[in-house]
């Protein structure tokens, strides 16, 4: 209950009326947009996996799944690594365009257990996802110049059973 004795008082609790509207029409707005958002996502992702359950060579797999989860979730960049044999690095083996080109070039590897996102994937064996590469947070995150526009960051394990095989990095030029 709000009691008006003047005007004054009258002119200020419309004034927060509105404001309280235009807050809850922002808010819902927002609430929209974001599951919208996540309806299309889980859209794409199941298209991503019908389009890739068929293909049998790696090479063809990790190159369609990479340039999808760019093209239709608008990712900046996507890679995989690949563990060597022993284990001790994860090496870079698909990563798309230009960039991917110059760090496959380059042989681009990450220690296992480095102080980097691919380094604690494998390390840990669990999804590592930085919200902002430029934030003060203590999240692994090792800026590579070649994707120098990567503002946030996730790697996701590749495993089947209890094996690693790799990470799937997906890098993205908006934070969080």
């Amino acid at each position: 209950r709000v009691v008006v004795q003047s005007s004054g008082d009258q002119a200020e609790f419309l004034a927060s009326a509105r404001r309280l509207s235009t807050r809850l029409t922002k808010l819902s707005d927002d609430l929209e947009t974001q599951t919208t958002r996540r309806n299309r996502d889980m859209q794409v992702a199941g298209r991503i996996g019908r389009e890739t359950a068929t293909l049998s060579d790696l090479e063809t797999l990790a190159n369609r799944s990479i340039n999808l989860i760019c093209n239709e979730l608008g990712f900046y960049h996507a890679q995989i690594f690949l563990l060597d044999e022993s284990k001790t690095f994860a090496d870079l083996r698909y990563s798309r365009g230009e960039a991917g080109r110059a760090l496959l070039n380059q042989g681009h590897r990450l220690q296992v257990g480095s102080d980097t996102v691919i380094g604690t994937v494998t390390a840990e064996r669990r999804p590592v996802i930085v919200n902002d590469t430029r934030g003060k947070s203590q999240d692994p995150h090792a800026a590579n110049p070649i994707l120098g526009d990567t503002r946030a960051e996730m790697g996701l394990p590749l495993l089947i059973g209890d094996d690693l095989l790799g990470v799937l990095d997906i890098q993205s030029r908006n934070p969080h």
